[in-house]
């Protein structure tokens, strides 16, 4: 691997022997200088550091994730704007979702994969999981949220999400019935406009679709299909969305 990417993705931090990320960039390019004497060239005092910015960006661009926090907290100013303005309330972490049956709460996330069903009377709706810092909670879109909110689950990634917690058989889940997207898509799908809250505050140095996204149907994939999904595309067919009754 060339050494510049280890360098920019924070992969030789612990090896540094305290130097930052530009004072082993000035170190590995004067090795040449070196003649094979090993003298190291002292690294001028106005070699500083990158701002946390530009490396939460060099972690995306070579890694592709986040590696040095939780991704949501990144957008954790622009959920509390977002809060405030909006006067969403209660707005809660995972870790306090059991304090909360029965009641609606809003809570933001990272969306981590989803899985489209059909019902009864083969309307599509979908199981999605978000994550936050403190652990992955579960929710479901029935068959009227699904048609409302799909384009912005199919643009965003970072959400507030407002539903009401239910408990079925031990487990306890969230039935969406608003979601805003925190995260700045591709573009806004159908309907989107009304409910993306992304603008509310400024760029964060984040990809805007997570590099490992998958849509899983329900179906066993492999060959293509599991290319697909390990893409972030959605399978292509008249199999979706699958024909499978909940």
């Amino acid at each position: 691997m060339d050494l510049r990417v280890l360098i920019r993705s924070g992969s030789l931090d612990s090896v540094s022997d305290g130097c930052t990320r530009p004072q082993l960039f000035f170190r590995f390019l004067n090795i040449a200088k070196e003649d094979g004497l090993g003298l190291v060239q002292p690294v001028p005092s106005l070699v500083g550091d990158y701002s946390r910015r530009v490396k939460l960006a060099d972690e995306v661009r070579t890694l592709g994730i986040v590696v040095s926090r939780h991704p949501l907290s990144l957008f954790r100013s622009r959920i509390a704007r977002i809060a405030r303005r909006l006067g969403l309330d209660p707005v809660i972490s995972s870790a306090e979702i059991p304090w909360f049956r029965g009641r609606r709460v809003w809570i933001p996330g990272i969306l981590v994969t989803g899985k489209e069903v059909a019902t009864k009377e083969r309307e599509p709706m979908i199981f999605v999981s978000f994550e936050d810092e403190t652990s992955i909670f579960e929710t479901v879109l029935f068959p009227d949220a699904f048609r409302r909110y799909y384009p912005l689950l199919d643009d965003g990634w970072a959400f507030l999400v407002q539903g009401r917690v239910a408990e079925d058989y031990g487990a306890l889940s969230i039935g969406v019935e608003r979601l805003l997207k925190v995260s700045r898509g591709s573009g806004a799908g159908a309907g989107g406009a009304a409910e993306t809250a992304g603008e509310a505050a400024g760029d964060v140095a984040m990809p805007e679709r997570p590099p490992v996204f998958a849509w899983w149907s329900g179906e066993g994939a492999d060959g293509e299909g599991a290319a697909r999904t390990r893409a972030g595309q959605r399978p292509s067919g008249s199999g979706w969305p699958p024909g499978r009754e909940v």
